[in-house]
C-alpha cells in the first residue's frame, strides 16, 4: 500500500504521515502515479489536511481517471491523524 500525501509542500513541513509520499495534487499526473505505484492495482490512499481540503479528492479523481483501480481515500486527513495522536513525522 502506497500513502500519498496530496498537500502543499509547505503543508508538509508541520509534520506527515510517516511513510506517506509526498505528491501534491498539482503535480498528479498519470506519469507521476506510475512513479510511485508499481501497477494499475496497487493499493493506494490519498490525503490533505481534512474535510474541507480538496487536495486529495482531486489527486483520487485523477488517478480513477489514469485507471487505477484500488483508490482510497481518507477524508479526515492529517486533522483527523493529529487529532487521535497517531504517528508523526517531520524533516
Amino acid at each position: 500500500m502506497v500513502i500519498i500525501d496530496s498537500r502543499k509542500p509547505a503543508d508538509r513541513e508541520a509534520g506527515y504521515i510517516e511513510g506517506s509520499v509526498p505528491l501534491p495534487d498539482f503535480d498528479t499526473t498519470g506519469a507521476s502515479l506510475a512513479k510511485h505505484l508499481a501497477s494499475k492495482s496497487t493499493p493506494v490512499v490519498f490525503y490533505c489536511n481534512g474535510e474541507r481540503c480538496g487536495r486529495s479528492g482531486n489527486a483520487a479523481n485523477v488517478a480513477i481517471k489514469e485507471g487505477y483501480t484500488n483508490i482510497f481515500w481518507f477524508r479526515g486527513g492529517w486533522e483527523e491523524w493529529e487529532k487521535k495522536g497517531y504517528p508523526v513525522a517531520k524533516d
